[in-house]
């Protein structure tokens, strides 16, 4: 998955809330902190949940398909941006049109506007 956001309306404590995080999330590194910058997670760590969990986001179940050992492949629509992820079989057998989705800060990559990894991440916002 990768999802094009521009990191420019920061708050007065560079904090930015987008729709994939439940609470602002802030850019730390040296590279700065505004511009366009393209979010990337494998579907493999986007976290779905039939339930409302700590950090997670509502979204809607688009597709679901069932995949290499008896996984499936969703595509979520999250706000007016669509990801997918893979989720073991029981849990995407029990997924119906709404869906509480995660990414976890810790699995996302940032990428800047000519492809390569800025020196920055994602953290919480405090």
């Amino acid at each position: 998955n990768f999802v094009d956001y521009h990191f420019d309306r920061q708050d007065a404590n560079g904090a930015v809330t987008t729709p994939f995080f439940a609470h602002p999330v802030k850019l730390s590194g040296t590279a700065g902190g505004n511009g366009q910058l393209t979010l990337g997670i494998r579907p493999e760590h986007v976290i779905l949940s039939s339930d409302e969990q700590p950090g997670s986001v509502s979204g809607q179940v688009r597709t679901k398909a069932i995949v290499t050992g008896g996984q499936y492949l969703v595509t979520v629509e999250v706000g007016d941006q669509t990801i997918k992820a893979k989720a073991p079989g029981a849990v995407g057998r029990a997924l119906q049109t709404d869906v509480w989705v995660k990414l976890p800060l810790d699995r996302i990559t940032l990428f800047g506007a000519d492809g390569h990894q800025p020196d920055v991440v994602l953290v919480a916002a405090e």
